[in-house]
């Protein structure tokens, strides 16, 4: 189902936030998430951003029967989905990359580091990989992974296909017309974080820099990173973000994430985050949160 919010439109953003639903959401003209509630582990989200008969996905989900599912679903929503021409890996974890191997030929992206992590993960250097491979040798532990990923998922059970090209710190891709920019705002969440901004659309895909109502996994990366992640996000000019976990939100929930007791332990954040005028760039939702926070 196509579930269409304009950001044109006033109050669309709490229509999206409140219509946390699985499936592709409309958050700009050619431009869509992929939500996957209730956004724990192995439920992430993804990004189509089209114009004419080009398109550019963001993220691949976290086994095959996932990642097909998200492709019939955005192929029943836009033509331009059948023509998927470049796909951009916004880290390295598997929930964001596994499904890769349903694009062969297409141009896979991501940072260098990120391109680094997976290869090491491939090597071996994949401590979940390991647990759920023998879940019931790892006491609470294993059982536990094995509950939320290994019986709910075909984890780490196909082909990891990499990405063919990488950048360092900033590439521009084309879509049709739009413009897509990819930085790298890591180490956040991991080493190689890179975020997907389409300004003319004013929409921003977050991957793992932003969880939204979700608790995030804090690790390769470390808490004062990701605050400084989510620092430079705010001075950016964006109506819609997409989160890697959880419903679409506003720049709001940047403030409220890097507030919030995960992120939020490192005073300095604290005093830089109040000097800025977030008020400018918070919405009355978000303004609320924070406040009650």
């Amino acid at each position: 189902m196509l579930l269409k919010h304009p950001a044109d439109q006033q109050g669309s953003l709490m229509s999206l936030s409140s219509a946390y639903r699985k499936g592709v959401h409309e958050v700009a003209p050619g431009t869509f998430a992929y939500l996957q509630p209730d956004g724990g582990y192995g439920y992430s989200n993804a990004g189509l951003i089209t114009d004419g008969r080009e398109a550019l996905l963001v993220d691949t989900l976290i086994d095959i029967p996932s990642a097909r599912e998200m492709l019939e679903a955005m192929r029943a929503a836009t033509p331009a989905a059948a023509r998927i021409g470049t796909v951009v890996n916004t880290h390295a974890h598997p929930d964001h990359t596994a499904g890769n191997e349903l694009l062969p030929g297409t141009d896979i992206i991501a940072s260098a580091a990120t391109l680094a992590e997976m290869d090491a993960l491939e090597a071996g250097a994949n401590p979940i990989r390991q647990i759920l491979e023998n879940w019931s040798e790892h006491g609470e532990a294993g059982a536990y992974l094995h509950e939320v990923m290994g019986r709910r998922f075909e984890v780490h059970r196909g082909k990891q296909v990499m990405p063919n090209r990488a950048f360092d710190d900033e590439l521009t891709v084309p879509v049709g017309a739009k413009e897509v920019r990819l930085v790298r705002v890591g180490p956040a969440h991991t080493r190689g974080d890179v975020v997907v901004y389409v300004p003319s659309d004013r929409v921003l895909f977050a991957g793992d820099v932003l969880f939204t109502r979700v608790h995030p996994l804090v690790a390769p990366g470390t808490a004062e990173a990701w605050i400084e992640a989510c620092e430079r996000l705010l001075e950016w000019n964006v109506d819609v973000i997409v989160p890697g976990h959880g419903p679409v939100s506003d720049a709001g929930a940047l403030g409220v994430f890097a507030m919030s007791p995960c992120c939020g332990s490192v005073p300095a954040w604290t005093t830089r985050l109040r000097r800025r005028t977030l008020a400018s760039t918070i919405s009355a939702a978000g303004q609320t949160r924070s406040a009650s926070s």
